[in-house]
């Protein structure tokens, strides 16, 4: 992953000033792509071992000068060995204070089995993934189909966190995702629900639309993962207070180059690379000039303009950076 120049530039002029000296970046993924067949990854310039180590230099480069603590868990992918990867997670955490780790899960994984695994290696809490639904296709699945009841049960029993990316056209909007999650949450409180990307909210309307039908659950939280538009953090804002809003990274999703934007009800991923293929195909030399930065900063950006527009003071802006997160058992 090439940091460039500018990045740093853009970083100083707009960002800097505004992240905290303390971060707990709480959307980590770690993983070697021997645990893939085929090195089935998406398309992120990483080396073959992408581990804390290496997570600790490009963090070096992206937030210089801060404190880094993190929740890390495997990259989901189809192909991927689960047992070895949440070994292998477990490992690269082991004995290195600040570091938290979620064990990933198919929805076939028992709480037996989920036990076990806790017992041995520490598991703090659950992530899930809907490439493990078996319903087609799996951007459409009901939670309940890659997260089950029983899994939630277990985690309530040790006041384990789950990151739940929840999927579907409506994301947060959608009527079952709802009653799904206000039923899990209720259930069972002490299990920690953080709903991954601001709940989806890569089209803000999403989370604005359906937050309303959320209930304030003490134990429902959201990450700020990879979201690069303002509107859903506001609203989260609004109806759960900053206190409920956690940075992520998505690491190393942060460091692509571009940033997803709303499109009607819908979204789209800009990435450096469809961008100078849309500039050649349509002879818009004039976007040569324009380079994109890394997702990461255009999120922070976005959450820096959440932050000026709802008003959030210095130490609000550290409890979303660093307090919230270590107010909650699991990453203490």
């Amino acid at each position: 992953m090439i940091y460039s120049a500018r990045d740093n530039e853009f970083y100083i002029k707009n960002l800097q000033d505004f992240v905290p000296s303390k971060i707990f970046d709480s959307h980590v993924h770690l993983y070697n792509s021997r645990h893939m067949s085929d090195h089935d990854l998406p398309e992120i310039k990483t080396p073959m071992n992408v581990d804390i180590e290496y997570f600790k230099e490009m963090m070096r480069k992206f937030l210089p000068d801060r404190e880094i603590q993190a929740n890390c868990f495997p990259f989901p992918r189809k192909s991927l060995d689960i047992d070895l990867a949440n070994k292998y997670i477990a490992e690269e955490v082991e004995k290195k204070p600040g570091f938290f780790h979620q064990m990933l899960i198919s929805p076939d994984i028992s709480a037996r089995e989920i036990r076990t695994m806790v017992e041995i290696y520490g598991f703090r809490g659950l992530k899930c993934y809907h490439l493990f639904s078996n319903h087609q296709p799996t951007q459409n699945s009901p939670i309940q189909e890659f997260l089950t009841e029983e899994q939630v049960e277990f985690a309530n029993t040790k006041k384990m966190t789950i990151t739940l990316h929840i999927v579907k056209p409506r994301s947060l909007s959608d009527p079952e995702n709802l009653e799904v999650i206000n039923r899990y949450a209720k259930d069972y409180p002490n299990a920690i629900i953080i709903l991954a990307h601001a709940a989806r909210g890569f089209n803000s309307w999403n989370t604005i639309n359906g937050i309303d039908s959320l209930k304030r659950y003490e134990n429902i939280f959201f990450d700020t993962s990879a979201v690069t538009e303002s509107g859903a953090f506001q609203a989260i804002i609004n109806k759960f207070g900053h206190q409920r809003l956690l940075y992520g990274s998505d690491f190393p999703v942060s460091h692509i180059r571009g940033k997803c934007i709303s499109l009607a009800d819908q979204f789209v991923w800009l990435t450096d690379e469809n961008f100078q293929n849309f500039s050649k195909r349509n002879n818009a030399h004039h976007f040569n000039e324009l380079t994109p930065t890394l997702v990461g900063y255009e999120s922070i950006l976005a959450l820096k303009e959440a932050a000026v527009l709802m008003d959030l003071s210095i130490k609000d802006i550290e409890d979303v950076f660093f307090n919230n997160a270590k107010n909650i058992e699991a990453f203490q």
